[in-house]
């Protein structure tokens, strides 16, 4: 084990004595996305589900786990004490709206295109006039209206997915993880990605009213699991 995993693990220990006398529960908030967190007889799965357990194993941290569209996610989180959603954009708009976690996800931004199609995009300006499709209350969205860009804005990642293949829209544009998990399994030809950009990290935002506490002990989970490549396959080494 390398020295900083033993170091973030001895804070998890030290940690534990608390959790022992103060158990720790968050309901923790999850929107769908194709590929990574889904929904199979009632039953959150997919690798993202996978990484919550072991975030509550390490962590200590109780989760009981709720399946919303993003935008009422948000909305509960930054509402309803003892609730945290599990992958918030830390706009500086929302800075001060929730209490954050470190990230446990990051990624580049890309807009995708049909595979047959000839055009190219090379800036924001080359996708005036298109019809764009976007997750709401995003930063891939959040960066299509600071371009004056119109877009379908959607409530699910592999909704875009499945609006450019039926030619709906010309172009669609995400998070580069969030649309690569939803591309796996997919049965059409998989669209090409034309122009990447910026950076999306992705922490937990909770209530302003969650316990320091709780926020200490899912921190120095996910530090853990970042130093042991538990985070490698979104984004973060």
């Amino acid at each position: 084990m390398r020295p900083a995993s033993l170091l973030s693990l001895l804070v998890l220990l030290s940690l534990g004595v608390t959790a022992r006398s103060e158990p720790m529960t968050v309901h923790m908030l999850v929107y769908p996305n194709a590929g990574l967190f889904e929904v199979t007889d009632g039953q959150l799965t997919g690798p993202g589900a996978t990484m919550l357990d072991r975030l509550q194993s390490l962590s200590q941290v109780r989760m009981t786990q709720q399946v919303v569209p993003i935008a009422r996610a948000l909305q509960m989180a930054q509402l309803q004490p003892g609730i945290c959603a599990v992958a918030v954009p830390r706009t500086p708009d929302r800075e001060s709206q929730f209490r954050w976690t470190v990230p446990w996800a990051s990624s580049a931004m890309a807009v995708f295109a049909r595979a047959a199609d000839p055009r190219q995009v090379r800036s924001a300006a080359d996708l005036r006039g298109a019809r764009l499709a976007v997750l709401r209350d995003s930063v891939p969205a959040a960066w299509v209206k600071e371009q004056g860009l119109n877009a379908y804005e959607v409530n699910e990642t592999g909704i875009g997915l499945r609006m450019l293949a039926a030619e709906r829209v010309d172009y669609w544009v995400g998070n580069e993880l969030a649309t690569q998990y939803a591309m796996r399994g997919w049965p059409g030809t998989l669209p090409k990605a034309l122009y990447t950009f910026g950076r999306v990290d992705l922490p937990m935002g909770c209530h302003p009213a969650t316990p320091s506490g709780v926020v200490e002990r899912l921190n120095a989970a996910l530090e853990h699991m970042r130093r042991d490549g538990e985070l490698a396959a979104f984004g973060l080494r």
